[in-house]
């Protein structure tokens, strides 16, 4: 659930701040007791400037043919697959989220297709818990392993669901970023709470797979 935090920071109106809070960053990053935090503001308000590039470099795309056999025809099962491979490449889901953001507002995106693009970047970002597991515990990789089952069954257990889902956006908000935001949210807390109930039984499952 924590990372949907960054994602709804993203949602925000915070371009204009990017600049003020890098210099910000740079100077606690000098500061021997501050250099954690600065390193973590830096690298969360490059991400925000990044998308703002972004967001502007796409409005000169609009007029264009190019992108009218691209993107706007990308289906669900194309953008659920591509969410997942750019996640695993980047490692982070948030930030493949942020970018499904900016090309849905900028209509490059339909909604079935930003969705299917949301639920697959959930996925691919285990990656790089299962990289990190390979050489640890056996518990760690148990852990990497329950993080990769929770967002694949939930994925699926969406996924049937986006044809129901897509029309009802416009009700969580009506900015476009916002839209794909919450439902980021909601998809990540209706999967935790829904296996959080199963939490025995996952643990049994893990450790049959993975015994010792």
């Amino acid at each position: 659930m924590g990372t949907c935090l960054t994602v709804q920071l993203m949602a925000l109106d915070l371009h204009a701040w990017a600049c003020p809070l890098i210099l910000m960053g740079l100077v606690l990053i000098l500061w021997p007791r501050g250099r954690a935090s600065g390193l973590a503001l830096v690298g969360v308000e490059v991400t925000f400037f990044s998308l703002e590039l972004l967001e502007n470099s796409l409005e000169a795309w609009q007029k264009s043919k190019a992108w009218l056999f691209l993107l706007p025809h990308l289906d669900p099962i194309r953008g659920f697959l591509a969410g997942i491979f750019m996640a695993a490449g980047l490692h982070s889901s948030s930030v493949v989220t942020g970018i499904t953001m900016v090309l849905f507002e900028q209509k490059f995106l339909s909604a079935l297709s930003a969705l299917a693009v949301v639920l697959g970047a959930n996925i691919g970002t285990c990656a790089t818990g299962l990289l990190a597991s390979l050489f640890s515990s056996r518990a760690a990789q148990r852990t990497a392993l329950a993080h990769l089952l929770v967002n694949i069954l939930g994925a699926l257990m969406f996924f049937p669901l986006l044809l129901l889902l897509a029309p009802l956006l416009p009700l969580l908000s009506r900015d476009p970023g916002f839209q794909i935001a919450h439902f980021h949210t909601l998809f990540n807390l209706a999967s935790s709470l829904v296996f959080l109930l199963f939490t025995g039984i996952l643990a049994g499952i893990l450790e049959k797979l993975l015994p010792g």
